[in-house]
């Protein structure tokens, strides 16, 4: 097994690790699917990846004895582009919550806080990693 070490950190890249961490990401990316059953959830993150649906269940059950750079790509920029929207809407949401705060007789005409839905919360979930998700 070929193990690739940085010069900057003692981090070493195996293939288990990276299995590891897709397995992680599409389980993450399939929590947010908004059909309980296991087969949708996966054909949702094949969809959301533009992948093929055997390659995403591939890499969902750590199948996969090759991942290419690019899928991995594929997954880490899905899953950093969903980072930054949760974090933009959470900033959003404490600065307009600021605003009304500071200005008691502007909160009447304020539109109401954004209602979370069951999706972004679980793209939340997903991507938190503390957060317990659930489990497919």
């Amino acid at each position: 097994m070929a193990e690739i070490s940085s010069e900057k950190s003692e981090i070493r890249f195996t293939a288990e690790a990276v299995r590891a961490e897709m397995q992680r990401h599409i389980g993450a990316i399939a929590a947010l699917a908004p059909e309980d059953s296991r087969k949708a959830a996966l054909a949702f993150v094949a969809r959301v990846l533009r992948l093929p649906v055997g390659r995403v269940k591939c890499l969902f059950y750590g199948e996969a004895r090759r991942i290419d750079a690019h899928e991995a790509d594929q997954v880490r920029a899905y899953v950093q582009a969903a980072q930054q929207l949760i974090d933009s809407r959470a900033a959003y949401e404490k600065q307009r919550a600021e605003f009304v705060a500071s200005h008691p007789r502007l909160a009447r005409l304020s539109p109401r806080p954004l209602v979370p839905d069951e999706v972004s919360q679980a793209a939340e979930e997903a991507v938190t990693p503390t957060a317990k998700r659930r489990q497919l």
